[in-house]
């Protein structure tokens, strides 16, 4: 689990956390995250991210360099 403190620390080490928040992972308003939690709810900020829809972000994408927008939608695991 994680407290509101910790995902604060999470959050200034990987800033794919902060475009959500704690809030959005608390589902049952509980003051902690659990694992539970942040598995059932997407992070938007991958959708944001994975500019290919691969499920996977490259470095390339993180920087915002990776040229191949794919086409839009949700990650297609496995397509080429």
């Amino acid at each position: 689990m994680l407290t509101r403190d910790e995902f604060a620390n999470l959050a200034r080490q990987d800033k794919l956390f902060e475009v959500a928040g704690f809030a959005y992972f608390d589902a049952d308003g509980d003051g902690r995250i659990t694992l539970a939690e942040v598995i059932d709810k997407p992070n938007p900020a991958s959708a944001l991210l994975d500019t290919n829809h691969d499920c996977v972000i490259t470095p390339e994408e993180r920087r915002g360099t990776d040229t191949d927008s794919g086409s839009p939608g949700r990650c297609k695991r496995g397509s080429t």
